[in-house]
């Protein structure tokens, strides 16, 4: 056999296909070893449970999304690959289609730009500009994927439909197409309304024949799936539905949602646009120039029809279709023809003999060489808009730019500047930032191995034969395969725990298990093969059931409270908190809800649940808090179990409710006056004011007649004691100025000196007051008088003060201690009748112990609830009632005693006010917790545990210290001692009061100038640091069950924040 037949043996032509084979197959590798790649990643917590159900049906069955969907999933793809992940790892398998699917990406961009335009060079250059897998679609798709779905698999089938189209395989395309359907039925649609509006309308020339026999050959492929398609939705599609699709997935089909800083897509996609317009004043080939043009018209189609039936007039059917998805079809075509225009514009820069003068020449070519570089280059990406300038000018000046060329350029370039002005679309040298080269990548060695041996295997088939060639690509290819496989596999060990959490639950523990996760980052059903309760991710199965949205929403806002969308249900305005950042208490009730038999959360201490292994960032615990450990107690614990049982409720109640009731979410956005988010400026948020009524009382005014109260008469309130209150306090309770014995001391002689001093006082400071108690006590002269007598003289009193101070005082104590309680229904009823606003109720000596209460004869634990509800018998509303808080004098009660105590009244629809806190030094302590004598240090502990406690208490509106000066009623229960210095107690309130129930943030504005936080409720200051010193404040409140969401307004001129 001579050398000639040996050459063309080696260079049959199913030889030189297997080479070019081999070698895309090794620039695919390098592309994903480059670009990255994730086992988990993307939709696969979805897909992944679907394969395994696939090939075992017993797989998954307590997860509601695999349960609710898998029967609805429009797709054959995992069915077909079940028998294969039955002999294959997973892993393995994936990381193999995604490699194939990557190399046929490459090769079907090289042949389309063969196949269009004739060229080698063209798919070169097109191959370049895709390789580095940064471009991006609209609707937030990506010309590249780091996990393998399913739609990544048919991606390269799509591009070789084109390529049949173009090449003149018409049918063979349609039947692609056709062939995609059931694999990824909105690819194969998507091809299907492209392809069709062009053999319509070139349908004289192609004979309508040949143009039924390509809509027929479509249809044999794809009319099973057609057929069930109306049926994988089950209904559901209603205004609700609309609404969870809004919050999940609006980018997918609301054009609206894609204008918004820092999102960069529609200004790229425009210029991708631009350029490829542009590029059409090269020649080529006219059937194949209007082909283009008739998908490009499709596209467009398809988006104004997206844009009319979701925008304006929303339709299921079309927003389950996403039609703005179709963009990465068209973004293909636009690359080839955009390569094409870089080949041609680079080529005539040599060539002498061109109509063009020489710098004319040069100027296409490095407009040609500056667009090559700015998308194939991902760190000149940013550089785009200059690059597509350059083009812009070289065309016009040149003469190749038609006037309708120039109308689409000019329409791209304003597209830029609207995107510059208003969603800060970055542009070198405008304000942008100028990007700094500097190239990251996971895995370079494999990459850049295997772009050598695609090299040396394109080299020996150019030299040596197909053949050679071949045996080169395809022998490189497994060894470099599996070493990338095994760089993928150590990365995912090395990726903080979560895929190795995932394997532990997978090996310890039953199949049925159902796991309570983060909804982010997901997939934690890949790995583990187990059942989830809930993740984000599981929101796009709202496309194809509509059922489910529901389901996955309130699982969502279970798993994250406090998560708001705005108003039109398209953004997020508050993510809430994850569930890490929620208690022990509300994990296990969450657990308990949805019947998840493990927990998996960041490793953190904070949570106290039974851990069963921890891995780097990741643990996995069973749903109950941990045995209390033997920790060190106080000496003087009476019983260390009943302690231990304390402080667990204190963990797993208390403390979880001052989080949960006087917490909420709050999101401020600081705009600029034109509307734009203001940014990177210090930006705090500080709390000034509780709306919790933290409340002292003061002694007198100025000194009253009168007798004595009980034998106790208080002196004249301290310049000291008002500082104290100022310093701690936002609310009084008026302990003994409006006694009823100093306010007449003789029959009809009215003296409100010191009372009038005192509301005026508060008022003037924005101090809110409660008057205690109308009541009482009543002057001597009063118990004279006839029974019959009595009622119109309490009715008098009432009337008189009530009338002279309704404006200033809002809270009103009708009876204390039952004193004149059977005369108080028409007192009751003619408050009302003056003052509708008014909040009314009684109080008692209610304790929270039962301990030593018969030492009290008259007193009972639950003294009071009798009143409240003879009260309500004849038809009095009470607001509140008020807890004395102090009896039995020195108990030190335990949480849940307190609790049962309060929850008797807040059962009856009452508020609640602790009225008449305080404690003695030196009482012996009883209660059964601790004992010994109450010194300085203990009855500090013993203020801030109470306080605590009462402050968790959703029904508590108002804790009141009874004195807080020297000479107390109860002797050094006060905050100053006799020379009015801070006592321990002041020092424990003042911690609690005005630190660590008081919300302070400060931190920089982020581009969108949104700030989330949860705050206790109350009203603060904002302040924005402006460059050159200045700073702009405002003021904005938190309130408990408010949307908590402000848009301030920035104004430079006056420093003000002002709301919108």
């Amino acid at each position: 056999m001579g050398a000639r037949q040996v050459k063309s043996a080696w260079n049959r032509p199913w030889a030189s296909r297997l080479a070019a084979a081999g070698v895309f197959l090794l620039l695919g590798l390098a592309q994903v070893m480059w670009a990255g790649y994730q086992m988990g990643g993307g939709n696969q917590s979805i897909q992944v449970p679907f394969l395994y159900r696939s090939a075992d049906s017993t797989m998954y069955p307590a997860d509601a999304m695999v349960q609710a969907t898998y029967g609805r999933y429009p797709s054959i793809f995992f069915r077909a690959l079940g028998p294969v992940a039955g002999l294959v790892e997973v892993g393995r398998l994936y990381f193999a289609l995604h490699v194939l699917s990557a190399a046929g990406v490459l090769g079907g961009v090289y042949a389309l730009g063969r196949a269009v335009f004739d060229s080698r060079a063209t798919g070169v250059v097109m191959a370049l500009i895709l390789f580095a897998a940064h471009h991006r679609a609209l609707a937030g798709d990506a010309m590249y994927s780091g996990a393998f779905t399913h739609t990544w698999a048919v991606f390269g089938l799509a591009i070789w439909a084109m390529v049949l189209l173009y090449r003149g395989r018409h049918a063979w395309a349609m039947l692609l197409a056709g062939c995609i359907m059931p694999l990824h039925a909105l690819t194969g649609a998507y091809l299907v309304a492209m392809f069709g509006l062009w053999a319509l309308a070139e349908a004289r020339r192609n004979g309508w024949k040949a143009t039924a026999g390509m809509f027929a050959a479509f249809a044999a492929a794809a009319l099973p799936t057609l057929v069930a398609l109306p049926l994988t939705g089950g209904g559901g599609f209603d205004e609700h539905w609309l609404q969870v699709m809004r919050v999940r997935s609006a980018e997918h089909f609301l054009a609206s949602t894609w204008w918004r800083a820092p999102n960069p897509d529609v200004p790229r996609f425009a210029l991708i646009v631009g350029l490829a317009c542009l590029s059409l004043s090269f020649p080529a080939e006219a059937s194949r120039h209007r082909k283009s043009l008739w998908l490009a018209a499709a596209v467009g189609g398809m988006f104004i029809v997206g844009v009319l039936l979701t925008e304006v007039y929303p339709v299921a059917a079309v927003i389950r279709g996403q039609l703005f998805r179709a963009s990465r079809l068209i973004l293909v075509v636009a690359f080839c023809h955009i390569a094409h225009g870089i080949v041609r514009s680079m080529a005539l820069a040599p060539r002498a003999g061109s109509r063009l003068c020489w710098w004319m020449r040069w100027m296409e070519a490095a407009s040609a060489l500056a667009v090559l570089g700015a998308l194939a280059v991902p760190p000149l990406l940013p550089w785009l808009p200059w690059a597509f300038a350059m083009a812009a000018l070289a065309a016009l000046v040149s003469g190749r730019m038609a006037w309708w060329q120039a109308a689409v350029a000019g329409a791209a370039a304003l597209v830029c500047i609207a995107a510059w002005r208003t969603i800060r679309f970055d542009i070198p040298g405008l304000g942008g930032e100028v990007p700094v080269v500097a190239l990251q990548h996971a895995a370079w060695g494999p990459a850049v191995a295997a772009l050598a041996c695609a090299g040396a295997a394109g080299l020996l088939w150019r030299r040596s034969g197909a053949w050679a060639g071949a045996l080169v690509a395809l022998g490189g290819a497994l060894p470099l395969g599996i070493w990338s496989y095994r760089i993928v596999s150590r990365d995912e060990e090395t990726g903080g725990g979560w895929v190795q959490i995932q394997r532990w639950v997978r090996q310890n523990t039953p199949a049925e298990a159902l796991v309570l996760t983060p909804l982010q980052p997901g997939g934690f059903r890949v790995h583990s093969l187990r059942s989830v309760v809930c993740e984000w991710r599981d929101g796009t199965q709202a496309f194809f059931s509509g059922p489910f949205a529901g389901e996955w929403w309130s699982r969502v806002q279970a798993l994250q409270p406090g998560i708001v969308a705005d108003s039109s249900g398209r953004r997020l305005l508050s993510p809430g908190r994850s569930l890490a950042e929620l208690s022990d208490a509300q994990i296990i009730e969450l657990a308990r809800k949805y019947k998840a038999t493990h927990v998996v959360l960041p490793v953190s201490a904070e949570h106290k649940l039974v851990a069963l292994k921890e891995i780097g960032r990741w643990g996995v615990y069973l749903p109950e808090q941990q045995s209390p450990p033997d920790v060190p107690m106080p000496p003087d614990v009476v019983d260390k179990d009943r302690w231990r049982r304390n402080q667990q409720y204190i963990d797993t109640v208390v403390l979880p409710n001052i989080e949960k009731h006087r917490k909420s979410d709050l999101r401020v956005q600081i705009v600029e006056a034109d509307g734009r988010a203001a940014y990177d400026m210090p930006v705090r948020i500080v709390q000034k004011r509780h709306a919790f009524h933290f409340s002292g009382g003061l002694n007198f005014f100025q000194e009253p007649r009168g007798a004595t109260v009980e034998g106790y008469r208080p002196g004249v309130v301290a310049a000291a004691e008002l500082e104290a209150f100022e310093r701690l306090f936002n609310f009084s309770l008026i302990p003994f100025s409006g006694k009823w014995m100093f306010l007449e001391p003789e029959p009809g002689v009215r003296e409100y000196a010191d009372l009038d001093q005192y509301v005026q006082w508060c008022a003037q400071r924005g101090i809110g007051m409660e008057y205690h108690f109308l009541s009482g006590y009543p002057p001597r002269w009063f118990w004279s008088r006839p029974v019959a007598e009595r009622q119109k003289l309490f009715l008098d009193h009432a009337r008189q003060v009530v009338q002279r101070y309704k404006d200033r005082i809002e809270y009103w104590q009708v009876v204390n201690e039952r004193i004149l309680i059977d005369l108080s229904v028409p007192v009751f009823e003619e408050i009302r009748r003056m003052a509708p606003a008014a909040k009314l109720g009684i109080s008692d000596c209610t304790r929270f112990s039962t301990t030593g209460w018969r030492l009290m004869s008259r007193r009972e634990p639950l003294a009071g609830l009798t009143e409240v509800k003879w009260l309500r018998s004849q038809g009095v509303k009470l607001d509140y009632f008020g807890f004395h808080g102090h009896r039995p004098f020195g108990a030190w009660p335990d949480a849940q005693t307190m609790y049962e105590s309060m929850d008797a009244f807040a059962n009856e629809g009452l508020r609640l006010h602790i009225t008449e806190f305080s404690l003695p030094l030196n009482q012996e302590i009883s209660g059964g917790l601790r004992h010994g004598r109450f010194t300085p240090e203990l009855q500090a502990e013993f203020y801030a545990y109470i306080y605590t406690v009462c402050f968790s208490h959703p029904a508590v509106d108002m804790i009141n210290l009874w004195q807080i000066g020297p000479g107390a009623w109860q002797a050094e229960s006060g905050l100053l001692d006799e020379q009015y210095r801070p006592r321990p107690n002041c020092h424990a309130l003042e911690k609690l009061i005005r630190q660590e129930w008081m919300t302070r943030y400060s931190g920089r504005l982020p581009l969108d100038g949104t700030v989330s936080l949860r705050g206790f409720h109350g009203t603060y200051d904002v302040e924005v640091d402006l460059p050159g010193g200045q700073t702009a404040r405002g003021e904005l409140s938190v309130v408990a069950g408010g949307a908590n969401q402000y848009r301030l307004r920035l104004d430079r001129g006056d420093l003000s924040l002002r709301a919108q």
